[in-house]
């Protein structure tokens, strides 16, 4: 039986124009991504009594259908109900291009888009690939046993997995392929890499027909401590900053613009001495050398190791002066007098961070003349306490030495500083530095 709408269906019509012309082009490739909704376009020459028929090749299964001014889906497929349509508004355009939703994947293959109308008929093929996800992600994790594990889901077509290290590297078992109730891939691949015998980045790459994508993993250890700090840094371009961890989390503020959102740490074994670079999007401007810094990090070992250690308390004329420098965290400073003054003592403290976010703390009052008095400055965190006293002097005596109290602390602090390690590793895809 023919397809109703066909120009020989009517043969009145046929018969009242002088011509009937016929178009045929070659396939047009065309891709959709799964689970999304999909324009297939198709254009047809303008005129009155439009009709349109898409059909599935082979098997002439039927898509959708248009005549006599309305959609006619009678004989539409199961698997497209609901899921198609056109737009009627854009007929007078020349468009019969079709709305496809929730493109899976047996919705690929070869589509016939036949349109007709009083000037001409036409025929359109259209040959729809259909793709996993936008852009699928790979997970590289490395575990205890340094295993190295690339993995993605949600791929269409079947994808193609390759390891890297240094040139290409086979691993010990082909990679698995699994596939989904939906119709996508899964596919995992491991391999042994160890952290302190290679130099070059393990990269893992998944690719499709369609798309690809590239993880890697720069190696880094170091001795285990705690509080560690790590410091990535690209060698090219003056020493830009890629990635750093410290205080417990990753520090991004002054990364590369290039390397945002691409970097990261496997924070879980930081601890245990692993400083190893994961860098997802792979891309040419990637390559090239890298350094890993490791040390302690200064903010954790200064709310550790950085109590009040060393004050220093001086006169000059009737102005007494106490300071101290190099604490963590924000200390206080308060003044008291033996014997007791009846009057408050009027001083002013100023508090300074520096660079290293230590704190530097100092403040100065003025004593009466003619009063004999000792004078005592405290300096306290919630870690300790250290006091210095000094008797203040006459103008007509001379200045005395300062009393200073417990200056061992400092000396630990100095040991400390001297026992800080750091581990340089540098990382170059072809030898290293």
């Amino acid at each position: 039986a023919n397809v109703p709408g066909e120009r020989r269906v009517h043969p009145r019509q046929v018969a009242s124009l002088p011509t009937i012309s016929s178009s045929m082009f070659s396939d047009t490739e065309f891709f959709c991504q799964f689970r999304t909704d999909c324009i297939l376009p198709c254009s047809f020459n303008i005129g009155d009594e439009v009709v349109i028929h898409w059909i599935l090749k082979p098997g002439d299964i039927q898509v959708h259908s248009y005549y006599y001014d309305k959609d006619q889906l009678d004989r539409q497929d199961q698997r497209y109900k609901g899921r198609t349509s056109l737009h009627p508004e854009q007929f007078s355009r020349g468009n019969a291009s079709l709305r496809l939703n929730d493109v899976g994947i047996r919705d690929e293959g070869r589509y016939q888009c036949y349109t007709s109308t009083v000037n001409g008929n036409k025929e359109t093929y259209i040959q729809l690939r259909v793709y996993g996800t936008k852009t699928f992600t790979l997970h590289l994790n490395m575990k205890s046993d340094n295993n190295l594990i690339c993995s993605s889901d949600g791929i269409y077509p079947e994808p193609n997995l390759i390891w890297t290290i240094g040139s290409q590297h086979d691993p010990p078992k082909p990679p698995s392929i699994s596939r989904t109730e939906s119709q996508l891939y899964s596919i995992s691949s491991s391999i042994p890499y160890n952290l302190n015998g290679s130099h070059n980045a393990a990269t893992c790459r998944v690719s499709t027909t369609k798309d690809q994508k590239e993880v890697c993993v720069l190696p880094c250890s170091f001795q285990p401590a705690d509080g560690p700090a790590v410091h990535w840094t690209q060698l090219a371009a003056g020493g830009s900053a890629v990635h750093s961890y410290y205080d417990g989390r990753d520090q991004v503020q002054h990364q590369n613009q290039n390397f945002r959102g691409r970097t990261s740490l496997f924070v879980d074994q930081v601890a245990s001495g692993n400083a190893s670079l994961l860098l997802t999007g792979v891309k040419v401007q990637d390559q090239g050398r890298y350094v890993c810094n490791c040390s302690r990090s200064a903010v954790v070992r200064l709310q550790n190791k950085t109590p009040v250690s060393d004050i220093r308390i001086h006169q000059d004329g009737n102005r007494i002066t106490c300071s101290s420098e190099g604490i963590y965290p924000q200390p206080e400073l308060t003044w008291s007098t033996e014997p007791p003054s009846n009057t408050a003592l009027q001083n002013r403290t100023t508090v300074h961070q520096t660079e290293e976010k230590l704190y530097d703390i100092s403040s100065s009052l003025t004593g009466p003349d003619g009063s004999d008095l000792t004078y005592s400055c405290s300096i306290r965190t919630r870690r300790n306490q250290r006091r210095a006293t000094l008797h203040k002097l006459s103008k007509n005596q001379n200045l005395g030495a300062p009393h200073s109290l417990e200056t061992s602390v400092f000396k630990d602090f100095i040991l400390i500083q001297l026992l800080i390690f750091s581990c340089f590793e540098k990382i170059n895809k072809d030898s290293s530095v």
